[in-house]
């Protein structure tokens, strides 16, 4: 009945004296889309985008980590609050319009943070609110936030929380696929430490879910079960004590490449043990720079300034001389402020380009730590040739200690990670580019390199049954790695808090429960 097209300019009368200037939708906006625009901004003026006004494309272009997730949705809505949300999504529910949901866009596929002219995209970059509890236990980020913001709000109180290694990203999608941190040798995975969800269902009710209430199965199945089930509007994350840390980059040459690699595998085997401790390896290349260059992010929570763990990476054998070393007592707020300089200047270098991760998981192996560094660097270098190419190897090193708090509190994850399978690698290749004609050679090399190393480490018996979803492209079928069982429950839970299928058919975007086999997936 709503799938008509509109002529071609409807007009829509400002509600308010700041904005006499007529908003247009486009022609190619059906007639829901159209009407539920209209509703948001004839209740919330001040909230709702239209593409003709200022402020519409710094939400749906620079907003975007990637410029391949540059689209342009009908309107954009900006709540402030949960009751906004609410009733933005009571009403795309009961008009069945098509919508997207954006902490800060931080995953580079194109729907998962983004609608087209079709839909509306909800953009929480406004919706910003912190809380600490009053007794410091615990502090309330609502989904706009980045993890910059948590880190300056902790930093008076000597207080972390487990979030991102970089402060630009965004809270919400980070703690919904799980979310790695420097933590988490410690503490384990983001989303084991969140202690409540507050919620909007998609009939627009609100709800709150935690571990002890009557909304359990909601809470377990959000730690992991990414946009399947609700709206997050507010995540409560456990805080710990970060009084005195060390963290920073070193840095190495291109003939570094073995002993970098030897240093690796043994924080991945030996070093890890301290779980204060926590390593980030890259293996870096580009157009211009053929042969491949590696650092490695370092952290420590404590007052050692030359722990032993780390000591491989700090004062390394005379074969992998630091060229640079960052690392250095401070606050994970000061730290942020100097990983996120590239992102916050005008215009940024380190946005508008357009962005792939792809991801694979294999029991940690020297050799094949070896295989697949070669493969990668002599597969990449025909793409050197492309306008802005640069692509980087994560070795992100994820240990026993990293996966059983998830595994043993509040009815575990449904991730299901089984510890027998650690320590192991969860590989991310990250890979930015310039322009669209260049997007098929990209496509072309992931899937060519995946597969190799992936057949590569399945005849080795190394590949592990997990794709980190926050590394993952949209050809991965990510919960097809998760157990049987606990996508069976996922679904469970999905169609009880969402019969209607809001969350499913309305939010396309991301991984979807719908399109997972579970007689795939681990029994």
């Amino acid at each position: 009945m709503r799938n008509f097209i509109l002529p071609l300019v409807l007009l829509v009368a400002s509600c308010d004296a700041g904005r006499n200037t007529p908003v247009v939708l486009n022609a190619s906006n059906n007639i829901a889309t159209s009407e539920a625009c209209i509703s948001l901004h004839s209740q919330y003026p001040a909230l709702t985008l239209f593409p003709n006004e200022t402020g519409f494309d710094s939400q749906t272009h620079v907003e975007s980590w990637s410029a391949a997730a540059w689209l342009t949705p009908a309107c954009v809505f900006t709540p402030l609050k949960t009751e906004h949300v609410s009733v933005a999504v009571k009403t795309f529910a009961e008009m069945r319009v098509p919508f997207a949901i954006r902490g800060r866009g931080g995953m580079p596929i194109s729907d998962a943070a983004n609608s087209n002219s079709s839909g509306v995209l909800i953009s929480n970059s406004n919706f910003t609110t912190l809380r600490l509890s009053k007794d410091h236990s615990y502090i309330s980020a609502s989904p706009g936030n980045i993890w910059e913001n948590v880190y300056k709000a902790l930093e008076p109180y000597k207080l972390a929380a487990v979030g991102a290694r970089l402060g630009v990203v965004g809270v919400s999608g980070f703690t919904l696929w799980g979310g790695v941190s420097f933590f988490a040798y410690k503490h384990g995975l983001a989303s084991s430490n969140v202690r409540a969800f507050e919620c909007v269902l998609g009939d627009g009710t609100i709800v709150e879910a935690t571990a002890w209430n009557q909304h359990s199965d909601l809470f377990w199945a959000l730690k992991g079960g990414g946009n399947n089930f609700c709206f997050v509007t507010r995540f409560d994350f456990q805080t710990l004590p970060a009084a005195t840390i060390h963290v920073g980059s070193t840095s190495y040459n291109a003939s570094s490449g073995d002993a970098f690699l030897d240093s690796v595998y043994n924080w991945a085997v030996n070093g890890s043990a301290d779980t204060n401790s926590a390593v980030l390896p890259l293996v870096n290349l580009g157009n211009g720079a053929p042969s491949p260059s590696y650092s490695s992010t370092l952290f420590y929570n404590g007052n050692d300034s030359s722990p032993v763990a780390l000591r491989n990476f700090t004062e390394p054998a005379k074969s992998m001389s630091p060229l640079s070393n960052t690392f250095r007592r401070r606050t994970m707020y000061n730290y942020t402020l100097e990983t996120d300089a590239p992102f916050k200047m005008d215009p940024s270098p380190a946005l508008n380009y357009r962005q792939r991760f792809h991801t694979f998981s294999f029991r940690v192996d020297r050799e094949a730590m070896q295989y697949i560094h070669d493969v990668y660097i002599a597969s990449v270098q025909p793409l050197l040739n492309i306008s802005g190419f640069y692509t980087g190897l994560g070795y992100n090193i994820i240990t026993p200690g990293l996966i059983r708090p998830g595994n043993e509190a509040d009815g575990g994850n449904p991730q299901g990670i089984d510890e027998a399978d650690y320590p192991a690698f969860w590989m991310e290749s990250s890979l930015s580019w310039s322009e669209a004609a260049d997007d098929g050679r990209i496509d072309a090399f992931v899937r060519s390199v995946g597969a190799n190393l992936t057949t590569y480490l399945e005849n080795r018996g190394l590949l592990t049954p997990f794709l980190y979803p926050n590394q993952a492209d949209d050809t991965q079928a990510v919960f097809d790695q998760y157990p049987a069982r606990n996508v069976a429950s996922l679904k469970d839970v999905r169609d009880k808090y969402d019969s209607a299928g809001v969350f499913t058919e309305l939010v396309p975007g991301g991984f979807k429960l719908a399109h997972a086999t579970s007689a795939r997936g681990r029994s």
